[in-house]
């Protein structure tokens, strides 16, 4: 990927499971794909559909090839469709890619929108993207140690 924004998220190194961006990959791939419950199962307009195929172009680049002015491009589209919770989910998507140090809110704030996204789209939906997005969580974080546990 290239250069980095100098932003004071930036300043630091990057620490947890999910500021790492072959887990942001994976997270948004699962998120985006999964066939009984990613973002294409919710999308409602080809729009949608298009915004969401363009992510995935950028993220099979991501993040070796893929350019911060790349997946600037996909937020911008998805903002043109403002209102959409599909969109709103691409967006945070592109924005826990292009800043890792956020990706724990950013993903959290998707996994929201992928919610209303399915909501929207049927209820029963809605409870299988929320079985899918904690099994996802589950699968690049840890669970908390007996230290932690003893607190």
């Amino acid at each position: 990927m290239d250069a980095q924004t100098l932003t004071p998220q930036n300043a630091f190194p990057l620490v947890g499971s999910l500021e790492d961006e072959q887990a942001i990959k994976a997270v948004a791939l699962r998120l985006v794909t999964d066939e009984a419950a990613g973002l294409l199962k919710c999308c409602l307009s080809e729009d949608e559909r298009l915004v969401c195929r363009h992510l995935l172009r950028v993220l099979a680049k991501y993040p070796e090839e893929a350019k911060r002015k790349e997946i600037g491009r996909v937020k911008e589209i998805a903002l043109l469709h403002w209102g959409s919770p599909v969109m709103s989910a691409v967006d945070y998507l592109g924005s826990a890619m292009r800043t890792p140090a956020i990706a724990e809110s950013a993903i959290r704030s998707a996994g929201n929108a992928l919610f209303d996204a399915a909501e929207r789209t049927s209820p029963p939906l809605a409870k299988e993207t929320r079985e899918l997005f904690r099994r996802t969580m589950a699968q690049v974080i840890e669970p908390m140690s007996a230290e932690e546990l003893a607190v």
